[in-house]
């Protein structure tokens, strides 16, 4: 029987969390220090997932909370802090990206109307991306100018 090296990952995985490497060098145990362990215990939401609900919601939500307010369709300011939240991104170039017309964006704002839950799903999906592409890239700058590129 040979014996598991352990690292990381798999000392993780033994407590019964779900770790993914993320990294320019995942995969690479001999550069352990470069690795970032995404890591999800049972119950619990990962570190960007409440990054997300905080960005669109405004409070630290738990993910079913989250998946239930998408699918309910969130509030008109949730697009006002991912909007924000990607340097001040001209609306005009995010509305595309979540199936809106700028009338129809105006007149919700106006009324205080949610987003339809697909608008809303492709928001968070936008939102998300922010987060994920900022990790990666390592800056917001170049993030923003990825996720705001249709």
């Amino acid at each position: 029987m040979t014996k598991v090296k352990e690292t990381p990952v798999t000392k993780h995985r033994a407590q019964g969390h779900t770790c993914v490497e993320v990294g320019p060098v995942a995969g690479d145990m001999a550069a352990t220090a470069n690795i970032d362990l995404v890591c999800i215990e049972m119950g619990k939401s990962a570190p960007a997932e409440n990054l997300i609900s905080r960005l669109l919601t405004g409070n630290d939500v738990k993910t079913v909370k989250l998946i239930r307010m998408v699918r309910e369709g969130l509030p008109v300011s949730s697009f006002e802090r991912v909007k924000k939240r990607m340097g001040g991104v001209h609306t005009d170039t995010l509305l595309p990206i979540i199936g809106m017309s700028p009338r129809t964006y105006s007149r919700r704002k106006e009324t205080k109307q949610a987003l339809t839950p697909t608008e809303s799903d492709r928001l968070y999906r936008l939102a998300k991306i922010e987060f994920f592409a900022e990790a990666v890239f390592g800056d917001q700058i170049t993030a923003t100018d990825l996720a705001a590129k249709p």
